[in-house]
């Protein structure tokens, strides 16, 4: 058997009592509170989906900065240090 990728937030996912199957060769998590609960939780307050595991890209050198915010919908030069934007790659 493969060992399994985990993601960045894998620690906290299970901390926080999550359930984990394999997903693409990564250990995702796929439940919390049970089907209700998490619907109940996310209708009142807010419900996040963790997609730290669909990939990367490494884009380096001169106007590096400039074309990766040219390929986005959104502003990358409004998202601070150690935040995140979901956004739209074109």
């Amino acid at each position: 058997m493969t060992d399994l990728l985990l993601g960045p937030l894998h620690d906290r996912h299970a901390a926080q009592g999550a359930t984990f199957a394999e997903f693409g060769g990564w250990n995702m998590p796929v439940s919390y509170a049970g089907t209700v609960g998490e619907h109940t939780a996310t209708r009142a307050a807010v419900g996040l989906f963790d997609v730290s595991h669909l990939g990367k890209a490494l884009v380096r050198g001169p106007g590096a900065a400039a074309f990766v915010n040219a390929c986005f919908t959104n502003d990358l030069n409004k998202v601070g240090p150690g935040k995140a934007q979901y956004t739209l790659c074109c």
